[in-house]
């Protein structure tokens, strides 16, 4: 257990990473562009750094061990807790693991290029909102039972994609975002209602017009998202390697429906310790390709990357 110093000094170089963290918001170029276009959203809320995302993970579980165990844990008991999302452990692309995210990328990129992949593709995202999940946030301690939620809804999730893609090659990666409701906004996200909306990125091979006129085809209603949102994307990849970064990225940041009239946007917040532990506990010991599928020359670009990570768990087919 933690003395009262400690305890004093960890406040203290709290305090201290917050100014630091104000400091690097407005001292980050990207972040000082984002000011400069007018983009407030992504300036106020950036998506957090491998390394900050890991300081937030661990304050979430020493948070969530605070309030199942009444105390705080040891340093030797949070090290033990956090082994999993470490670098080290990266290599075995946890899902929830923030270092594994650039690793696996990078074995998609490589992929993409041993198998001398000229083809012409394009970025898709596919949202399920009729699979969108009731959310309740707050402590969870069912490990045992960590991901299995997750495991019934990819699985709809993947049937649905592969029925509104048939005929294409791709390979997808199942995401899950949590969304807070807009009717307690006043109330601040502390207090906030969520649901987790399901969704896919992915590469899809073909011609643009084709693919976007299949999905439109077989979609229930196109414009069937969150306040009249499309629940499809369709763009050009303009750069691989950045488009595969995103498509394996881990839920970092929250996010909010913002309505102004033909413009709809959703607006990206910061991820609090409740629902950081929450995603925690609905993703569990999932990997990242487990979290994939893919079809023809997707597929054997998903297996190929899978086999080069040397890891056991195959893509869903």
């Amino acid at each position: 257990m933690k003395s009262s110093n400690s305890r004093n000094r960890n406040i203290e170089m709290s305090r201290i990473a917050e100014i630091l963290e104000k400091q690097i918001d407005v001292d980050h170029s990207p972040k000082l562009k984002a000011w400069e276009a007018g983009d407030e959203d992504t300036a106020r809320n950036p998506t957090p750094g491998v390394a900050e995302q890991h300081r937030r993970i661990e304050y979430a579980l020493e948070k969530l061990f605070g309030e199942i165990e009444g105390r705080e844990p040891s340093e030797r008991e949070l090290a033990s807790v956090m082994e999993r999302f470490g670098r080290s452990a990266g290599k075995h692309l946890l899902a929830t693991n923030p270092y594994a995210k650039k690793l696996f990328a990078g074995h998609l990129f490589r992929a993409f290029q041993e198998l001398a992949v000229d083809e012409e593709c394009y970025a898709v995202t596919v949202y399920h909102p009729d699979l969108e999940v009731p959310t309740p946030i707050g402590v969870s301690c069912e490990e045992e039972n960590a991901g299995e939620e997750l495991k019934l809804v990819e699985k709809d999730a993947r049937r649905e994609f592969r029925r509104l893609l048939s005929g294409f090659s791709f390979l997808a990666i199942f995401d899950f975002s949590l969304v807070r409701e807009p009717r307690n906004e006043a109330s601040g996200p502390h207090d906030a209602k969520f649901s987790g909306l399901p969704h896919h990125h992915a590469i899809v091979f073909g011609e643009k017009a084709k693919i976007e006129a299949a999905v439109k085809r077989r979609l229930k209603d196109p414009n069937g998202g969150r306040g009249g949102s499309k629940v499809y994307k369709i763009t050009t990849v303009l750069n691989l390697r950045g488009w595969l970064g995103y498509m394996c990225k881990d839920p970092r940041c929250t996010y909010r429906l913002i309505d102004w009239g033909k413009d709809r946007k959703m607006r990206r917040e910061r991820m609090y310790a409740p629902q950081q532990t929450y995603l925690l506990h609905f993703y569990g010991r999932i990997t990242k390709p487990e979290l994939c599928m893919g079809s023809g020359l997707g597929l054997e670009i998903v297996q190929r990357a899978v086999e080069t990570a040397g890891g056991s768990r195959r893509p869903n087919h």
